[in-house]
């Protein structure tokens, strides 16, 4: 009997670990395009790809590379990425793209290679949507996103257009999907700017984030010494953005070789490695606190604005609000006027020397009981509906969490 207990209790602990191993599964989508026709091209995206797909596949992560892809080849990239995480239990999936991108009507396009773009038409045709990818993502029910654009450059189409493209000056905000648990935003450069390619083998952006992938560093550290880094490089021209909304410390080193446990090998079209431990480095000390709670007190200012133009945008309460006050007043104003002719059925009644005036008057004493009790009932509806309306402003919810983030991490520094 106490064999089988044993032999229970390792089965489970077995399941365990391979539960556990299953959630670490990490997988990252790694797209860079940079062969574009004439002006179009690119000198740092395929080496910024190709060096963050090693660096991913280095700590842990399961790479799908794509190096100048055109809009068939991205397609079969997403489809290989897609059928890497099936049958993975709650995946943690990346994208990284470097190359261009633009904004259509708030929608991020990333663009492939071996095409023109003139029109907004031929963007939203041929180009591939930032949000098909994280469709995928939902797809594949993934626990943790990660998106990192270095794709805020302006687009060199524009200058041959015959027609304005318009609103096509850098990246628009991503939201956070209500079908993840933790998300996490990095651009290269705020939304709606744009951001330089850069004169070496790496972007400045792209650059920064590589020197610290393979720290002990958490994601929501990296991404304040990441900014640091690029508005330093570029003397503050660049800064670049960011929104998490992670529930705890997210590491971009796998937990496996944080902890000294080979990370498992796979085949196909993802990239594998199984690195020593060594792979972890100490993170670079930070030079003053003082510069990271500059860097959180930015991010904090951002974030607010954010919140203010959603406030400003407002929700269906402005509307509803309304309707009750019409309806209120309008209940209130028929509910008056029925009890004022109300009151005067009884005079109607004593003036009347004929039968048409007495039944006028009882006609209209029936017709108050009618209308009295109806305005009654509409000035009461509408109130409840000016009260309902208070419940439905906009939802800032997500920007509220990150605040408080930001507003957690001040506080640890401030009693460092």
């Amino acid at each position: 009997m106490g064999k089988k207990v044993v032999l229970m209790v390792a089965l489970l602990l077995l399941a365990s670990a391979a539960w556990a191993a299953e959630d670490e599964a990490r997988y990252a989508l790694v797209i860079g395009n940079a062969s574009y026709d004439g002006d179009a091209a690119l000198a740092n995206s395929a080496n910024d790809a190709s060096d963050m797909a090693d660096t991913l596949a280095a700590i842990g992560w399961k790479v799908t590379k794509l190096i100048n892809g055109d809009r068939k080849a991205m397609n079969k990239a997403l489809a290989s990425f897609r059928d890497a995480m099936s049958g993975t239990r709650n995946p943690t999936a990346l994208l990284f793209y470097a190359g261009h991108g633009v904004q259509i009507n708030s929608q991020n396009y990333l663009l492939p290679v071996g095409e023109t773009f003139e029109t907004p038409d031929d963007i939203t045709n041929d180009a591939m949507s930032l949000q098909t990818i994280l469709n995928t993502f939902d797809d594949a029910k993934v626990l943790t996103n990660i998106v990192i654009l270095d794709a805020c450059r302006d687009n060199p189409f524009v200058k041959k257009n015959t027609r304005s493209l318009g609103g096509t000056r850098g990246l628009s905000v991503v939201n956070k999907s209500p079908n993840v648990e933790g998300s996490a935003v990095l651009f290269s450069t705020a939304p709606g700017d744009t951001a330089a390619d850069g004169t070496g083998r790496n972007g400045v952006f792209t650059q920064a984030l590589l020197k610290y992938l393979k720290t002990d560093l958490t994601l929501q550290q990296i991404a304040t010494r990441v900014t640091k880094d690029v508005k330093t490089a570029t003397g503050g021209k660049q800064t670049p953005y960011s929104s998490l909304a992670l529930s705890d410390d997210f590491y971009m080193v796998n937990a496996s070789l944080r902890t000294g446990t080979p990370a498992p090998a796979s085949a196909g079209n993802v990239i594998v490695t199984a690195p020593a431990p060594a792979a972890v480095v100490a993170a670079p000390a930070a030079k003053n606190n003082n510069d990271v709670k500059a860097t959180l007190m930015l991010q904090k200012a951002t974030l607010n604005l954010q919140k203010q133009q959603v406030l400003q945008k407002g929700g269906p309460g402005g509307v509803v609000s309304a309707l009750g006050w019409v309806l209120t007043l309008g209940g209130a104003g028929l509910g008056g006027y029925a009890y004022y002719a109300a009151t005067q059925v009884p005079s109607l009644y004593g003036a009347a020397t004929n039968q048409t005036q007495f039944d006028a008057a009882r006609d209209q004493g029936k017709l108050m009981n009618i209308l009295f009790p109806a305005g009654a009932g509409a000035a009461g509806a509408g109130l409840l509906t000016v009260i309902s309306s208070l419940f439905m402003g906009a939802d800032t919810s997500s920007i509220d969490k990150q605040i408080t983030d930001v507003d957690r991490s001040l506080a640890q520094l401030g009693g460092s």
